[in-house]
């Protein structure tokens, strides 16, 4: 049986560096808590400038923000490097994106126009513009979040696809290890009380606001799901975790996090509300962020639901995320999902 994973991890935030220390690729997987990807040796990519983020509990000393998120107190862990390509530079930043739902499935092309392409039978990658406005792309593999700008000269999108079909985890045991262990294990904002933060959750508006800690994560998945009459498997997603938020003006969310794959690395999302007592609009509205809205009947009700899909070059190839809003049986609620 494989063994869930403990990455190391700084037991004070005082005791953090003053800035992300540099550290050898196959020294930096033993502190995070995602499976690290670098490109293989066949490649002959050269990783530079390899720094690790280690996780620490919330806090600040006051003037060092080098490699801190500057929008909380939190100290999750993070890798990045920098790989010289043949006319440019490009930055890969490494992380679990986990104090939220990962909007679009590429958070960081937020209000882009982005463009799919299939990396192979499991994953696709999305390439647009960040919130830096570089040239950028982005990946989930295997729960872990991974985005590239190219930050000097002039890089290709070619040359970006080709970067990303280069990357192998650094570990395999390590990440047969993560892939056995549950979200809210290795979730930062699920062990520890960290403070909100404020982004888009999806293509339909639906929010939390940056403040205090008000989540509560559990693997206790049966009960919830009996009084929510959710089956524990949808769609070949099995729920391994739920998290009940509940806010000072007295709205609660219950957010069910279902996985698939042998690695856990696809996901879908639930976020179930009673009527009036949630943060989910309805009827809902949509996000800003471009996308193709389809209006479908199901059961005899209609729901516009968007959907971020690309039929160039190849018409019958349709990438997406697809997500909806239901009204339960006499008005007693509502339910957000989203299938990236």
């Amino acid at each position: 049986m494989t063994t869930t994973w403990q990455h190391k991890r700084v037991q004070q935030a005082k005791d953090l560096e003053d800035s992300p220390p540099e550290m050898p690729a196959a020294e930096v997987q033993q502190w995070c808590n995602f499976i690290v990807w670098i490109p293989n040796e066949e490649s002959g990519y050269r990783i530079e400038r390899s720094t690790v983020r280690r996780e620490a509990p919330p806090g600040r000393i006051e003037g060092i923000t080098a490699g801190r998120t500057p929008w909380t107190s939190n100290n999750p862990s993070a890798y990045r490097y920098e790989v010289a390509m043949p006319k440019g530079r490009i930055r890969v930043k490494e992380f679990l994106y986990d104090w939220a739902f990962p909007a679009t499935d590429h958070p960081s092309l937020w209000n882009s126009k982005t463009k799919p392409v299939q990396l192979n039978e499991d994953y696709v990658l999305w390439l647009g513009t960040n919130y830096y406005k570089q040239q950028a792309a982005s990946a989930r593999l295997s729960r872990t979040m991974i985005e590239v700008g190219i930050v000097d000269g002039i890089v290709s999108d070619d040359e970006i696809v080709a970067f990303f079909k280069s990357l192998a985890v650094v570990d395999e045991n390590a990440a047969k290890r993560i892939s056995a262990t549950l979200f809210c294990a290795l979730s930062y904002w699920a062990r520890y009380k960290a403070d909100l933060v404020g982004v888009p959750a999806g293509l339909w508006v639906f929010q939390r606001e940056p403040g205090p800690p008000e989540e509560k994560w559990t693997e206790d998945v049966e009960s919830a799901l009996k009084i929510l009459k959710l089956p524990p498997v949808l769609g070949g997603f099995t729920a391994e975790c739920i998290g009940v938020y509940k806010d000072a003006a007295g709205h609660t969310e219950t957010e069910i996090c279902y996985t698939g794959d042998k690695d856990r690395g696809h996901e879908l999302r639930l976020v179930a509300q009673q009527t009036g007592k949630g943060r989910i609009a309805v009827p809902p509205n949509p996000e800003p962020h471009p996308q193709h809205s389809e209006t479908i009947a199901i059961h005899g009700l209609i729901r516009i639901i968007p959907i971020l899909i690309n039929r160039e070059p190849d018409p019958t190839l349709v990438f997406g995320v697809v997500e909806y809003v239901l009204q339960l049986r006499g008005n007693k609620g509502y339910f957000f999902v989203g299938i990236p």
